[in-house]
C-alpha cells in the first residue's frame, strides 16, 4: 500500500498551469467515514487545496490513490437528516447564483449532481 502521491499540475477542468494554493492542512484524516479501529490508527497525510485562476474551480493538489481514500464505502444518504440536506442544500444553490455557472459534482447518491444550474 502506497501513499505516494499524485501531484496535480494543472487544472483539471481547463489544463492550464494555473493552481495557486488556497489552505493546507496538516495531518488531515485520508478517510471520509467511521471506523472500528481507534482513532490513533487513522491515516493522515497534508490536504492542500488550490484554486485554478483559469476555471475557478477549487480542487486538491495532493491526490491519493482511490484505494487508499475509500477503502470501504461511507455513506448511504439515506433518512430525513440527508433528505432535509439536499433540499436546503439545492435551494441554497438555488437562492444564490449570479449565472448558470455552478457545477456540483455530487455523491454516489445522486441526489443533486452532477447537475448544471
Amino acid at each position: 500500500m502506497s501513499l505516494d502521491y499524485q501531484i496535480r499540475e494543472k487544472c483539471v477542468i481547463t489544463g492550464e498551469a494555473d493552481l495557486e494554493s488556497l489552505c493546507t492542512i496538516k495531518d488531515f484524516p485520508i478517510f471520509i467515514g467511521c471506523s472500528d479501529q481507534p482513532k490513533y490508527k487513522d491515516i493522515k497525510k497534508e490536504l492542500d487545496v488550490v484554486i485554478s485562476r483559469s476555471s475557478g474551480i477549487i480542487q486538491l493538489r495532493k491526490l491519493l490513490p482511490r484505494d487508499i481514500i475509500y477503502p470501504a464505502f461511507h455513506s448511504e444518504a439515506v433518512g430525513k437528516v440527508w433528505e432535509d440536506h439536499f433540499n436546503y442544500f439545492s435551494n441554497f444553490i438555488l437562492k444564490h447564483r449570479s449565472s448558470n455557472t455552478i457545477l456540483e459534482m455530487g455523491g454516489v447518491e445522486c441526489k443533486i449532481g452532477p447537475t448544471m444550474y
